[in-house]
């Protein structure tokens, strides 16, 4: 009968000890896979800005891209007016912030005449009626710029002369445009327009404004550090930017160590629960 109690007593302590291993176990790889998933979720995306147009867009990716900033544009809207948003790894967050301040990003949109004339409910004056036309004018022809394969941002200000009072066309001021273009460098350092082309269309855009009366301001962002350290390669079943191998052999380099530890862990617990059952 004894034989019997001590048989049962020893069987019970095997059970309590598998027990309470199994649990140690169990919480190892609980840890273990926690630890894997909040490695995952650091080089996860975050969004940088959200609301903006097509425009708005384009210049804040080229902005850091040209910066050593890898960033995406993402459709968040749909319908007939679009919103993107733009996104960058967590990791460079804080540096596409700082960035983006330091370039005034994002550019104010500019306004055609759909959106000058589409939200009014009273009946301005003339004055009013020339002011509001003028800005839509700059608008259009601002966002008829942006359509050239590499300008980013085109600005454009007009300055109408009055109407004289006496109908006198020899002594009325001529009217004037300047426009302010950003635009991203090509590999052979030209422009991506020639000014004079640029220029008549502005000058054809506004009755009585000649082309020398028109002038251009450019600004260029360099693609040079876009090419090379933004350009998509192959990482196992992955596809990131250049400058993003570094950082994704750390954090996998990382998570091994870390399978590796704990695997060694739970191995030295499943040796131990052996030896203490026999």
């Amino acid at each position: 009968m004894s034989a019997l109690r001590a048989q049962r007593h020893k069987v019970l302590k095997i059970q309590d000890i598998i027990y309470k291993e199994t649990g140690r176990i169990n919480r190892m790889k609980r840890l273990m896979l926690l630890l894997i998933t909040c490695l995952m979720f650091t080089g996860c995306s975050v969004h940088l800005q959200d609301g903006l147009n097509e425009d708005q867009a384009n210049e804040i990716v080229v902005t850091l891209r040209s910066h050593g900033i890898p960033a995406e544009k993402i459709q968040t809207g749909t319908g007939q007016k679009k919103q993107y948003a733009v996104t960058v790894v967590k990791s460079k967050a804080t540096e596409a912030w700082e960035m983006m301040k330091e370039n005034d990003l994002p550019a104010e949109a500019e306004k055609g005449f759909d959106e000058i004339y589409g939200k009014g409910s009273l009946v301005p004056s003339a004055t009013e009626e020339q002011a509001l036309f003028l800005k839509g004018l700059q608008g259009e022809i601002a966002e008829t710029i942006r359509t050239i394969d590499g300008v980013v941002r085109a600005r454009v200000h007009v300055v109408l002369p009055a109407e004289s009072l006496f109908g006198d066309e020899k002594e009325r001021e001529q009217p004037k445009a300047a426009v302010f273009i950003k635009y991203v460098l090509r590999g052979d350092k030209s422009l991506p327009f020639k000014e004079s082309e640029l220029k008549a269309l502005v000058a054809g855009s506004i009755k009585g404004l000649q082309t020398k009366d028109v002038e251009v301001m450019v600004q260029e962002i360099s693609a040079f550090k876009e090419n090379q350290l933004y350009e998509p390669v192959r990482f196992g079943p992955f596809t990131i930017s250049r400058n993003s191998v570094r950082d994704m052999k750390i954090m996998i380099g990382f998570i091994s160590i870390v399978v590796i530890v704990l695997g060694m862990i739970i191995f030295i617990q499943a040796q131990q629960l052996r030896r203490s059952t026999q």
